[in-house]
Formats: C-alpha cells, sequence, structure tokens
C-alpha cells in the first residue's frame, strides 16, 4: 500500500481512545456511606457560621441535604452529561479516506490501478453553529433540572423537618399525659381501698392508663421513623450519630414564610415549574432550527492521490447531496410537533401553577383559622374544665371520673391543636414550593470536588 494510504491510517490509530474499566466498589461505597456524617464537622473549617457542635438546626440541615441527597448529586450528574455534550458539539465532521484498486484485464505490464482521496465536508450552511446552539440550550435545561432537584430536596426536607417536630411534640404531650394518668390510677386504687371509690370504676383509670401508655408507644415508634426520614432527606446513614435541634416552637412556624400573596402571582412566571417547561420550548425551538438547517447539504471536497501506469496524479473531487426526494422531511415534522407540544406544555404549566397555588393557599388559610379557633376557643375551655376539676379536689370534692375526663379533654385539645400546626407549616410549605428555594451560602469540599 503506498505511504499516502498508509500515512492516515496511521493517524487514526494515534488519535483514537482507549477504552479503560471502572468498576463499581459497592462494600467500599457503603463503608464511605455509613462513615458519611463523619465529615459534617468539616464544612465548619469553610464556613464559621456553620457548627454542629450544638446540633444540626434547619437551616444547617439545608445545605448538608443539598450535598449528600442523592436527587442533588444524580442531577449534577446529569448536568455534567449535558455539559460534556455542549463542550465536544458542533465540531468538524471526520474526514473520511477512499482507496479505491482497479484491476485491467488487457494483458498489460502494470495491470493495477490506485486510486487515494480524502473527503471533507465544508459546512457551508451554518450546521455546526445550530448545532452547538442546541447543545447550550440542552445545558441549560440540564443545569435548571439540577437546580430543581436541589429546590424539591429543600422543599422534600423541610416537610420531614415539620413531620420531625410535630412526632417530638406529640411524643412529649403523650408522655406527659402518661404520667398523669398514672397520678390518677394512684388516686383511684387508694380511693378504692379505702372504700369511697368502686372498684369498676377504680379499672377504668387503670384502662386509661393502660391505653395512653400504648398512645405514647405509637407516637415514640412515628418519632423514630420521622427521624429516619430526616436523615434519609439529609442524605445521611440510618445509624448516623446527629442530632437535630428544634429552633422554632410549636407555638412559632415551624418553617419560615418566603413569600407575600401580594407577590405570589408574579412570581408564578418564574417559578420552578414555568420555568422548566419555558426552558424545554427554547430547546424545542432550536431543534427545528438544526433540523430544518440540515435539509440544505453540506459540500464534500475531496483532495486525492492516484497511480496509473506506474505515473503519480494528484486528484480532486466534489460531493452534493441532492435534496430532492428526502430533504429531512421526517425530522422536521416531529421537530415542529415537538414545538408545539413544548408550547402548549408551557401555557399548561402555568396553569397547573396556578391551581395548585389556589388550593394551597385555601389549605394554608383553613389551617390557620383551625389553629387559632382551637387555641382560642377549644384549648381555654379544656384548661378552665381542667382547673375547675382540680379546685372541687382541693376542697374536698374529689370526682376521679370528672377530673379524668377533663384530663382526657384537655389531651384531644392538645392533640388537635399538634394537628392544626402540623397542617398550617405543610400547606405553608406547599405555597412556598410553588417559588425557588433561597440556596444557603454555604461552601462544601464535597460540592467543590
Amino acid at each position: 500500500m503506498s505511504r499516502p494510504t498508509l500515512l492516515p491510517l496511521a493517524l487514526i490509530a494515534a488519535a483514537c481512545e482507549s477504552y479503560s474499566p471502572a468498576p463499581v466498589d459497592l462494600n467500599q461505597h457503603l463503608r464511605a456511606f455509613e462513615d458519611r456524617s463523619g465529615s459534617i464537622p468539616r464544612f465548619a473549617e469553610q464556613n464559621p457560621g456553620f457548627d454542629v457542635s450544638d446540633g444540626i438546626t434547619l437551616a444547617e440541615a439545608r445545605a448538608i441535604a443539598l450535598v449528600h441527597h442523592p436527587d442533588c448529586r444524580l442531577a449534577r450528574r446529569r448536568a455534567g452529561v449535558a455539559h460534556a455534550h455542549h463542550e465536544e458539539s458542533g465540531r468538524f465532521a471526520d474526514p473520511r479516506l477512499g482507496v479505491y484498486f482497479e484491476r485491467i484485464l488487457e494483458n498489460l505490464p502494470r495491470q493495477w490501478l490506485t486510486a487515494t482521496g480524502v473527503t471533507w465536508t465544508l459546512p457551508l450552511t451554518g450546521r455546526l453553529g445550530l448545532q452547538r446552539a442546541l447543545a447550550a440550550a440542552e445545558l441549560d435545561t440540564a443545569t435548571l433540572d439540577a437546580r430543581i432537584a436541589e429546590h424539591r430536596t429543600l422543599v422534600a426536607l423541610d416537610r420531614a423537618w415539620v413531620n420531625w417536630c410535630i412526632a417530638t411534640e406529640r411524643d412529649r404531650v403523650s408522655q406527659a399525659f402518661v404520667e398523669q394518668t398514672a397520678d390518677l390510677t394512684t388516686i383511684a386504687q387508694k380511693l378504692a381501698a379505702a372504700g369511697q371509690l368502686d372498684r369498676t370504676q377504680a379499672r377504668v383509670f387503670e384502662l386509661e392508663r393502660t391505653s395512653r401508655q400504648n398512645s405514647a408507644g405509637i407516637a415514640r415508634d412515628a418519632l423514630a421513623v420521622a427521624r429516619l426520614q430526616l436523615l434519609r432527606q439529609l442524605g445521611l446513614h440510618p445509624a448516623a450519630d446527629v442530632r437535630f435541634v428544634q429552633t422554632a416552637t410549636a407555638s412559632e412556624s415551624l418553617v419560615a414564610e418566603r413569600t407575600t400573596p401580594s407577590a405570589r402571582r408574579t412570581l408564578l412566571f418564574t417559578g420552578p415549574q414555568v420555568a422548566r417547561a419555558r426552558r424545554r420550548h427554547a430547546e424545542s425551538e432550536r431543534s427545528l432550527e438544526l433540523e430544518i438547517r440540515k435539509q440544505w447539504p453540506d459540500l464534500g471536497f475531496t483532495p486525492g492521490h492516484a497511480e496509473e501506469d506506474g505515473q503519480p496524479r494528484a486528484t480532486i473531487g466534489f460531493t452534493l447531496p441532492l435534496p430532492i426526494f428526502n430533504r429531512n422531511a421526517r425530522a422536521i415534522a416531529a421537530a415542529r410537533a415537538e414545538r408545539e407540544l413544548r408550547g402548549e406544555t408551557l401555557r399548561v404549566a402555568l396553569e397547573q401553577a396556578t391551581q395548585d397555588l389556589a388550593i394551597a393557599e385555601q389549605q394554608l388559610q383553613l389551617a390557620r383559622a383551625r389553629r387559632q379557633r382551637i387555641e382560642n376557643e377549644l384549648l381555654p375551655l379544656a384548661e378552665r374544665q381542667l382547673q375547675d376539676s382540680r379546685t372541687l379536689a382541693d376542697r374536698g370534692r374529689l370526682d376521679p371520673l370528672l377530673l379524668l375526663d377533663a384530663l382526657r379533654r384537655l389531651f384531644d385539645a392538645r392533640l388537635a391543636r399538634i394537628d392544626a400546626i402540623a397542617a398550617a407549616n405543610l400547606a405553608q410549605v406547599t405555597v412556598d414550593s410553588a417559588f425557588w428555594n433561597l440556596l444557603p451560602a454555604m461552601r462544601t469540599p464535597e460540592v467543590e470536588s
């Protein structure tokens, strides 16, 4: 084979990359997952305001979740794939090597003819620039998807935090009521032993104490599950040795309100749901533009070398596809239909965001009103009933059953208040989920690497 033929083959061999496997060691990763909580104090090295020695607050939990939550990590990796596509898009097409052999059937001294040519595609239509524009739009979408994943992670973390705070409060109230019923059971047993209370009536207190102990056990189990859910939202191992600190009391909002009712309708146009649909529509515009441009063919230029009768010759050729039958019609039609779909998706996204916000605001309003009624009406009445029963007992007119009923009503009122607090805070999280979460200004070694 002639040197002009061997040279391109050598260049091809030198330019190609080689494959190397990258196996995943799951055992090693499991050990790292178990030790992940040990890396949390390193946040304090670059963030003086970040201190978990006194427990993890909601603000600190947000920074941890953004680094370790699986959805955030996967979304950043997907954005890395889009970035790789963008970096390598719009390259010139590889030249095509052509080698041709001809044999003369007549009995001649030189019966073989050889020709070598390299075809270069001349991008006269500007297709490469449109490919880069499409890759840039895809990268913008992938970057936004990563931001949405972080936003959804923070929303889920807020819900998990509210559930943990509520489970903590429910456990505290349940344990306190068990102690109170235990005291009443002791008093009832003494009265029954003295003949001042019927044994059947005394047994009511024992049944109540046992029932409330069971309810308190359920509340304690729910608290353990809420803690595991919180650890999951932080991307930490279930056995992680961390302590959470509730900075807001049950009488306050467990999560901060990040928007005002007057600004919400305007913010919907830039919220996560609409923003993603807007990026997808922009991506479909670039895709359609590229497919339309593809119907115009690029020119192929083929310089080469030939040999005939032992005489070397320089050759040159041109190739030009003729857009007569195909004209990239199928891809153009699909891209145009995709653009129509993305446009309708954008309009629907705004409609659904408006409807979801209205539902969430209504739920928030009703939950706040229910909490206000409980705190202003039901809870004071139950506390007054218990106080009156204790006043009668202090005057020597102890009625254990009346006191037990007062305790029950107060306990039920406190649980109803806790449920109303949970509903109001979860509704607040749902309202704010329609708008962007502010990312904590934290710097972490894991993110920088």
